[in-house]
């Protein structure tokens, strides 16, 4: 990394899974990063925050669920300027829902589907889910 740049932007994914299909969310049309496309859930690891505790957080605020199992699934880049690890997310207390205004829709996605999305907000996604194993 070059000195004096800033630091990479840490996020962290989840990707639910549930009867062979993963849970996607369309970002709503008034968000300043991809908006309108197909997204895993997630967000921004807050200063302080290590990537557990961010899944945590973003999953309950996003979808007012508690994620009880899961696990690392992948480490990628946005660019040169964001960092994002994913995360399989296998059991969770709760129903998901549209628990905030971040995403329009949610949807399940077999792993054809969920490639086949026209707008998904990484082309990266097809081959993230590809390796899911569902």
């Amino acid at each position: 990394m070059n000195e004096g740049a800033p630091a990479p932007v840490r996020i962290v994914g989840a990707v639910l899974v549930r009867d062979g299909k993963m849970l996607l969310g369309r970002r709503s049309a008034h968000r300043r990063s991809f908006p309108g496309m197909w997204d895993v859930i997630g967000g921004h690891v807050e200063p302080g925050e290590d990537s557990v505790s961010a899944l945590v957080r973003e999953l309950r605020e996003e979808l007012g669920i508690e994620a009880t199992q899961f696990v690392p699934f992948a480490d990628f880049a946005f660019g040169d300027r964001i960092q994002m690890q994913v995360f399989r997310v296998d059991e969770w207390r709760g129903v998901p829902r549209l628990a905030n205004d971040e995403h329009s829709e949610l949807g399940w996605f077999d792993v054809v589907a969920a490639q086949s999305l026209p707008d998904l907000a990484s082309p990266a996604y097809a081959g993230l889910f590809g390796k899911i194993g569902i």
